[in-house]
């Protein structure tokens, strides 16, 4: 199912858009389901035993720095897939090796400084 459970995009990591379809999770009645895979959310958050948000495999949203911000708080270091044995009913997370790796760098304030000066500030 791809689409937007209230409450699952936070508005504390700036993500803005808004989903195609919105569903109530009381309404979707996960007991009823073997497995329900949903996607649209980036990050992987849970439902029920059977119900996750996998979250995608690489950071490719429009806010990747938002991603990594409710990763560090949940948790959930980096990216991952879902399997979910139907017979046994558990659910294992796989890391993923990231194509690239993504640096939260703090910010710096600029203004007045040189280029040299701004880049050895990266530098640190």
């Amino acid at each position: 199912m791809h689409g937007d459970a209230p409450g699952s995009l936070p508005d504390t990591f700036g993500y803005t858009e808004q989903a195609s379809l919105e569903f109530a999770p009381e309404e979707v009645g996960w007991a009823r389901w073997s497995y329900v895979a949903l996607g649209h959310h980036h990050v992987f958050h849970q439902f029920a035993p059977n119900a996750c948000y996998a979250g995608a495999m690489e950071y490719a949203s429009v806010n990747v720095w938002g991603e990594l911000a409710e990763e560090a708080q949940a948790r959930l270091p980096g990216k991952r897939f879902v399997e979910y044995d139907l017979r046994t009913k558990k659910r294992t997370l796989h890391p993923i090796a990231l194509a690239r790796r993504l640096i939260d760098l703090p910010w710096i304030t600029a203004r007045g400084m040189t280029a040299a000066d701004v880049a050895s500030q990266v530098e640190h």
